[in-house]
């Protein structure tokens, strides 16, 4: 996976002045700083009939680090609240891509990469993290 030309994956949208990306059906928010630290979040489970949104921007709009924040699949298609970031058949073809986006487009340094999450985001991801973190 390659994400040399990230104008071609800007899907149009801002959330408070920072560019939203998608690559093959994983929407994710995108902002390179100057220091060695990324942050990277994940969404929480919404209610019903509400749409997903990003979470933690606010807190960390003001500071130069690097941030990704990535939001759940958009499935069941009839409640698209999402799977807990894994693909329709359970499979961890999700979270391997988004595991390939923070490696590259952070600082590549994994003592130097923050995940924050709910239960279902946070949760999740920091556990397929441990495991798919290439060394």
């Amino acid at each position: 996976m390659e994400c040399k030309n990230m104008e071609a994956l800007e899907t149009g949208n801002e959330v408070l002045g920072i560019k939203e990306y998608n690559l093959d059906g994983c929407r994710f928010l995108y902002r390179s700083g100057n220091s060695k630290i990324t942050i990277v979040t994940f969404s929480a489970f919404p209610p019903k009939d509400v749409p997903q949104k990003y979470n933690y921007i606010k807190d960390f709009i003001n500071q130069d680090c690097t941030f990704l924040a990535f939001l759940d699949t958009a499935l069941p298609v009839k409640d698209p609240r999402g799977t807990y970031y894994l693909s329709d058949g359970l499979g961890m073809e999700y979270l391997i891509k988004i595991h390939c986006i923070i490696q590259l487009l952070s600082k590549r340094n994994p003592q130097d990469i923050y995940l924050l999450g709910s239960s279902k985001g946070g949760g999740r991801c920091s556990t397929a993290w441990s495991k798919l973190w290439v060394h």
